[in-house]
């Protein structure tokens, strides 16, 4: 909760130095280019308003109130600080080399955990999560320096993602092919020692929307078909070079198991934290929902979560229909589709330009982490025997 209110902290020192360089901060920019995001997006800001209202007057909390307030409305605040930064179009590759450097450093954390190091900085805050291999083996979750292994997985991830994009948007291939499918097997490896599943799963969906992007602009397919291959490649080499030591593999392995079993979880877990639990959410919080900020990240500290909301509400649709109820729940999606529909229309406008490929990169990252975080769950699986006995 700290960390999160702490940031707000940077939000208000990037809008002081934007207002003392008379950079204009707003949505006008944005809504000339697409002025069908108008209507809901003010329709939405205004809903969750009435929201934060609603959970002060029932459960007499301003700190629930703000928590969602915060989760709903600090995206507004820096859509337009990025927006104005991206203008320069140099600063976007500046940007993502700048956090994939940083990226890379502090994911060798997880691997120094995994190789014995111990230290108290690689442990998890709080009580710490568990998973288990397929075959019921308990499983040692590594963060390292994230201290969390959903925050590592999800820097890992998006690196990845970030690497390919780079690759195919740079016009550099030979040594710089294989460099980069090193970097992306590099952080593969460490979502696998996370044990978080669902990442490994975005790099997937993002690889299939980054591809077929490609291929139906017919601009730079090519290059990401070389460095899967690179990848191929060299993820043989460096697997045929740690299967001489007995020690890593039998350590690694029930990791491995447990990261390639999410295909075969992942339609389960879709309609488990979709339509199934729709019904149970609506029963539990009414078809307007308990309040903005009930079930956010940090309200079981102040007396909300899953003790108000549920625990059906943990996926990313689940939460939005427990807090703002099947009205904010219908915004959501009406915002989702004006977004698409804005953000299709930038890559048909883009094919004329070298720029493009970037573009469809982020913009496959986007739809890719929408899709995971929509069926994200944050309780941990129980293992095989457990389940049975239940």
């Amino acid at each position: 909760v700290y960390m999160v209110v702490f940031i707000s902290i940077f939000i208000f020192a990037t809008l002081l130095g934007a207002k003392l360089n008379s950079i204009p901060l707003s949505f006008r920019s944005i809504l000339k280019e697409s002025p069908s995001l108008k209507l809901p997006s003010s329709v939405f800001v205004i809903f969750v308003l009435i929201q934060a209202l609603v959970t002060i007057i029932n459960l007499n909390s301003i700190v629930l109130a703000g928590i969602g307030l915060m989760a709903y409305l600090t995206p507004w605040i820096m859509i337009p600080i990025a927006y104005q930064y991206t203008r320069k179009k140099e600063n976007i590759a500046i940007f993502l080399k700048t956090y994939l450097g940083i990226s890379i450093l502090i994911t060798s954390g997880i691997y120094l955990s995994f190789f014995g190091i111990e230290w108290r900085i690689f442990e998890q805050v709080g009580e710490g999560l568990i998973a288990y291999s397929p075959l019921g083996e308990k499983l040692v979750l590594h963060c390292g320096f994230m201290r969390s292994p959903e925050v590592a997985a999800w820097h890992a991830g998006t690196s990845a993602c970030i690497a390919i994009i780079l690759f195919v948007s740079q016009r550099k291939k030979g040594m710089y092919g294989w460099i980069s499918a090193f970097i992306v097997l590099y952080f593969v490896a460490a979502i696998i020692l996370t044990g978080r599943r669902k990442m490994l799963m975005e790099i997937t969906l993002f690889i299939a929307f980054f591809g077929g992007s490609l291929f139906y602009f017919r601009k730079g397919a090519l290059r990401l078909a070389f460095l899967l291959l690179v990848c191929g490649i060299a993820a043989t080499i460096v697997g045929n070079y740690f299967l001489t030591s007995h020690e890593i593999v039998s350590s690694m392995l029930p990791y491995y198991q447990r990261g390639m079993s999410v295909g075969q979880d992942a339609p389960d877990r879709m309609h488990l934290m979709t339509i199934a639990m729709f019904k149970w959410i609506i029963l539990r919080n009414g078809f307007f929902g308990s309040g903005a900020g009930t079930g956010s990240q940090g309200a079981r500290f102040f007396g909300g979560g899953t003790s108000i909301v549920g625990g059906g509400a943990e996926g990313g649709l689940g939460k939005v229909l427990a807090e703002l109820g099947v009205p904010g729940l219908l915004l959501i999606l009406w915002l989702s589709l004006k977004l698409f529909s804005y953000s299709w229309s930038l890559m048909q406008k883009s094919k004329i330009h070298n720029e493009s490929l970037l573009l469809y990169g982020m913009i496959s990252f986007l739809i890719s982490n929408a899709i995971v975080f929509i069926t994200c769950l944050l309780y941990t699986s129980p293992s095989p025997r457990d389940r049975t006995r239940s």
